[in-house]
């Protein structure tokens, strides 16, 4: 229902849009009209009023979906980074002070100093750490609510993370890494990077 909803939202504001330039153009016809000794005043007038009033309505449609779409809260399942040893290690994205939003952090079963050192986040709250094994539905509706969060962003990494976002079912999932290169058809609002620093790069700068 709600992904029909934001459906219907674009189709509104496209209307309303649509509306606009007609009605204005209208307005424009019944002006030009006066070069031919035939305005038409009412033509100007309620193409005027009504384009105005519709380009209006569609903009304020539009910042409010805009404002619905923003995230609110970010969730960051780490859990799958490559480890150091085993290649390629994940290049070190913003710092979390700067990115501007509560941030939630789950490891995983791995041992969660080392995946903060590898994104430069040493210093992160343990408080706002997700224990192991707690990734649910469940703890994501609690973290949601404790944020006061409408549209979380997820990076997820495992398949773990997946399934309980896609049981969850609100704001967005972003994939990344080779544990999620699969397809993502079973969860909702989804995106796909190869790795952690591009989703954060394509997203949130």
């Amino acid at each position: 229902m709600e992904g029909r909803g934001k459906k219907d939202m674009r189709l509104i504001i496209l209307l309303l849009s649509a509306a606009c330039v007609v009605s204005y153009g209208y307005a424009l016809a019944g002006y030009g009209g006066y070069s031919f000794g035939a305005g038409r005043p009412d033509y100007i007038a309620w193409g005027l009023a009504v384009g105005t009033l519709c380009g209006a309505a569609a903009l304020k449609l539009w910042k409010n979906w805009m404002d619905e779409a923003a995230p609110d809260l970010l969730i960051f399942d780490i859990g799958g980074l490559p480890a150091p040893d085993g290649g390629a290690a994940e290049k070190k994205i913003p710092h979390w002070r700067t990115l501007g939003l509560p941030i939630a952090v789950y490891a995983g079963p791995r041992e969660t100093d080392r995946a903060l050192t590898q994104l430069g986040w040493e210093d992160f709250p343990r408080e706002s750490l997700i224990a192991p094994g707690e990734i649910s539905p469940q703890s994501l509706e609690i973290l949601c609510r404790n944020a006061g969060a409408k549209n979380p962003f997820f990076f997820g990494s495992t398949p773990a993370a997946r399934e309980a976002w896609a049981a969850f079912g609100k704001g967005v999932f972003i994939a990344f890494g080779p544990d999620l290169a699969d397809d993502l058809s079973p969860v909702r609002d989804s995106l796909r990077f190869d790795t952690l620093e591009q989703a954060v790069s394509a997203l949130l700068r």
